[in-house]
């Protein structure tokens, strides 16, 4: 297996959906092998709903589902006699299965394709067909492998519709994933891995607490309609805005400007959001601001530098659970 995911301590409890976030390297060998008994576990062991994988994996199989990064198997079935074979495994009832499939037709909008051979499909048909197939029966774990890796935005955008909707049910969905907006979007937890070790656990919103360091401000000032067609409407009320942003936020840094449109990164630490919109609202007029937006840094920026092109490990450095 490589060099696997060597901290992985750590369990997961039901209405949870934790996802596993980490560079192009690190998630090359991330965990959902071992516990589908796809490889080996290094060490240690892997219990699901109690039942350890190495010594009772059918047992523990049954509570299960995979779905892999990429659908290249069951090349000669359709979707339709897929859904019917895993339904079937799954032992849902056979007077059942025909109202599934119409289901999964439905919230996966395959219908015009459930005829055709998984072979003769586009990839994100095909990957939307073994999503459908890891739902089916909603087993207690759902693991999905990086499931909208490669795939057009509408597909993706049936696909997470259709984890959100099974994470409410209560089943646990592990999921592995580059995509720093689909971990924000379907995930209760995050785990940052970093050359093969865990960082950090915790909400979305405590990643952000705790590794971005700084807030994002846009501002916009105010149109001066008193000065002529030759004059710049903005200048004055620039003027006061970067005098206002020099005495009231030390250390911040202007990223851009263009047409009256300011934004800024500041320095968090030790200011509260309270201090920072108080400032913000109490000198609008003052400062010629129109309107304005104060936002913490998305898990892209504060995970991969906002290039998505490698990880930048200075920010974490040492576990931490929260």
């Amino acid at each position: 297996m490589g060099e696997p995911d060597s901290s992985l301590r750590w369990f997961c409890r039901h209405f949870r959906g934790p996802s596993i976030i980490g560079a192009r390297g690190d998630l090359k060998n991330v965990s959902p092998l071992p516990l589908v008994s796809s490889a080996s576990a290094s060490s240690g062991e892997i219990y699901i709903d109690g039942s350890p994988v190495s010594r009772m994996c059918t047992k523990a199989l049954e509570n299960i589902s995979y779905c892999p990064q990429s659908g290249r198997f069951m090349a000669d079935l359709t979707p339709t006699e897929a859904f019917t074979l895993f339904a079937r495994i799954r032992a849902i009832p056979e007077g059942s299965i025909n109202e599934l499939i119409e289901i999964l037709q439905g919230i996966f909008m395959l219908k015009d394709h459930m005829q055709k051979p998984m072979n003769t499909l586009s990839g994100g048909t095909r990957q939307k067909v073994i999503c459908a197939v890891a739902l089916i029966g909603l087993p207690i774990i759902i693991m999905l492998d990086e499931p909208t890796t490669g795939i057009d935005a509408v597909s993706r955008k049936m696909i997470w519709n259709a984890i959100s909707k099974t994470r409410e049910s209560g089943r646990l969905i592990l999921l592995t994933s580059h995509n720093m907006e689909e971990s924000e979007a379907l995930c209760t937890r995050l785990v940052i891995m970093v050359k093969g070790r865990f960082k950090c656990i915790g909400s979305v919103q405590h990643l952000r607490n705790k590794f971005g360091s700084v807030f994002r401000l846009e501002v916009k000032v105010k149109v001066d309609k008193s000065v002529t067609s030759q004059e710049d409407p903005y200048a004055e009320n620039e003027a006061k805005l970067k005098a206002f942003i020099a005495k009231s936020f030390p250390g911040a840094k202007l990223k851009s400007f263009r047409q009256g449109l300011f934004r800024y990164e500041i320095p968090s630490h030790h200011l509260p959001w309270s201090k920072a919109f108080n400032m913000l609202e109490s000198n609008k007029s003052k400062a010629g601001i129109d309107y304005y937006s104060l936002g913490q840094p998305t898990l892209e920026e504060i995970c991969f530098g906002g290039n998505g092109r490698g990880y930048k490990p200075p920010v974490i450095t040492e576990f931490n659970y929260g």
